[in-house]
């Protein structure tokens, strides 16, 4: 998985082709109907914070419009977009949250 953070935004991504397929073993969090902000060249956007494990947050929002303004507010000018993404399949490690 390339999972690589971001040192500018903190941001990690997911490629589209891991998030179509799901994990090879483990657990996932299937999200539907989402719109994503995501790099045309890395993937699905997760914002990390020290705290967080796994990939973080997932940076999502059900409406179009409010996606495209976090966007614009957190990440100006990064060359991002806002990506309607049908079923994505995020994996999870339970250990995380114990």
């Amino acid at each position: 998985m390339s999972l690589v953070l971001d040192p500018d935004t903190r941001l990690k991504f997911l490629t589209p082709q891991e998030a179509a397929v799901g994990p090879k073993s483990g657990f996932c969090l299937v999200l539907r109907d989402k719109w994503w902000i995501t790099c045309p060249e890395r993937g699905l956007a997760f914002y990390k914070t020290a705290r967080d494990k796994g990939l973080g947050s997932p940076q999502y929002h059900a409406n179009r419009q409010i996606a495209e303004k976090l966007m614009n507010d957190l990440w100006p000018g990064r060359g991002f977009q806002v990506t309607f993404v049908p079923v994505a399949f995020v994996p999870v490690n339970l250990r995380d949250y114990y």
